[in-house]
């Protein structure tokens, strides 16, 4: 199996794998994981797929990911 990840911001804090599993949908590849990153309003999405999509819908409205790989470090 490959996979990639992506982080998405602006998320609420503090939900858990499952709701927000519930909550992401992908067009262009299967969603196989998600979590909170800390106490953030980021979530990284592991992916079944070579590439990061663009656009993911979370909540019913759409969320640009980021590839994880391509993130800037934090300070």
């Amino acid at each position: 199996m490959v996979s990639c990840r992506g982080v998405i911001h602006g998320i609420e804090k503090g939900l858990s794998e499952d709701r927000l599993l519930e909550s992401l949908e992908s067009w262009n590849a299967t969603i196989l994981s998600a979590c909170m990153m800390g106490e953030t309003e980021s979530v990284l999405i592991t992916f079944e797929s070579t590439h990061v999509p663009h656009n993911i819908s979370t909540f019913s409205s759409a969320a640009s990911c980021i590839d994880a790989n391509l993130r800037d470090p934090m300070p």
